[in-house]
């Protein structure tokens, strides 16, 4: 549930990057290139961030043998993000791919990170309160910040990679 908090946070910040952009590019369109360059640096940094944290925040709770903790608010909370946040994150890949915009289908990705998030923290709590595997939501969680590291590293990888390009021309 904590990684699934984090991640909104993350989210937030990777929000606040293509707000940026957007903003950026219509006032100076001649900066659209560079400025989709550091966003997409932006949410790539935003991605491994989020990953990090969820390596430590897993190891902690494996080696604490901590079972995941939730109210009924957070509950709630999951259950709409389960639901709400695929169709936003598949809107947001379409729309960056219409765009060519890396940084978009980055947070696209940051999104839909935070949707399987969500349906791990539900899991592992059913698993955890059901089954007695307090350690699902943990292991899982590992899981996932494998892949939204290769996800991060590659989109700041990309966005580095594309700034080298621009300056050898």
């Amino acid at each position: 549930m904590l990684g699934f908090g984090v991640d909104a946070v993350v989210d937030a910040v990777a929000s606040i990057a293509l707000i940026w952009r957007f903003l950026a590019e219509a006032r100076e369109p001649a900066r659209a290139a560079q400025v989709e360059r550091t966003a997409e640096g932006a949410v790539g940094l935003a991605l491994v961030a989020l990953s990090v944290y969820l390596v430590i925040a897993s190891l902690r709770s494996l080696s604490g043998a901590r079972p995941p903790v939730v109210g009924d608010l957070g509950l709630a909370i999951l259950v709409a993000s389960i639901v709400f946040l695929p169709p936003i994150a598949l809107f947001k890949n379409r729309v960056a791919a219409r765009l060519d915009s890396g940084a978009l289908r980055a947070d696209s990705v940051l999104t839909g990170v935070a949707a399987v998030l969500a349906g791990i923290s539900l899991l592992g709590i059913s698993a955890a309160n059901g089954l007695g595997w307090w350690w699902a939501d943990a292991v899982a969680a590992l899981i996932v910040a494998v892949v939204i590291l290769r996800e991060g590293g590659s989109s700041f990888a990309m966005s580095r990679g594309a700034r080298g390009r621009a300056a050898e021309k």
